[in-house]
């Protein structure tokens, strides 16, 4: 009776986690698309761009003007590695993506068991700190920290899971 009641306890603490994690990205989400203009659109014609990069080339000027700091950049690495495993996975698994952002699609993967779990946790937690370093919002030393620490092995199981 006593592991019955464990068990039931440790699963309605995973499922009180994920719903938390999941109203913390909703808000999120909700945050970085109240904050600017999202305009969903095609790209422009190669010629269109050709023009505008004739008129704004500007010679003189490099990347080297353009101050990022490391962490960003580590943070969009893992970010698009993620994004595209995601949807490596998806594809395997028949799910259309055109509709999804990466949070609904690690959502959709998860509700479908694709994702386990303790992994869907942990991406969540890093897509959440990987979008805040990548809009230009300082990171704390921890969560910094735990990106550093916690990529290699994310990446490593979602590897897995996109080779199954």
């Amino acid at each position: 009776m006593g592991i019955k009641i464990k068990k039931e306890i440790e699963k309605n603490k995973i499922e009180t986690q994920k719903e938390l994690l999941e109203i913390r990205s909703g808000i999120n989400n909700n945050l970085l698309q109240n904050s600017s203009v999202i305009y969903n659109c095609m790209n422009m014609p190669d010629k269109a761009v050709k023009d505008m990069e004739i008129e704004y080339n500007n010679k003189e000027k490099n990347d080297e003007d353009i101050d990022v700091d490391e962490e960003s950049i580590l943070c969009f690495k893992i970010r698009q590695k993620v994004e595209i495993l995601l949807k490596q996975i998806a594809q395997k698994n028949n799910i259309y993506l055109m509709k999804y952002s990466i949070i609904q699609l690690l959502k959709l993967l998860n509700s479908k068991e694709i994702i386990p779990n303790k992994l869907y946790n942990v991406l969540i937690e890093i897509l959440i700190i990987c979008n805040k370093a990548i809009h230009g919002e300082s990171i704390s030393e921890n969560h910094s920290e735990f990106i550093k620490n916690t990529y290699a092995k994310v990446l490593q199981e979602l590897e897995k899971i996109n080779n199954v």
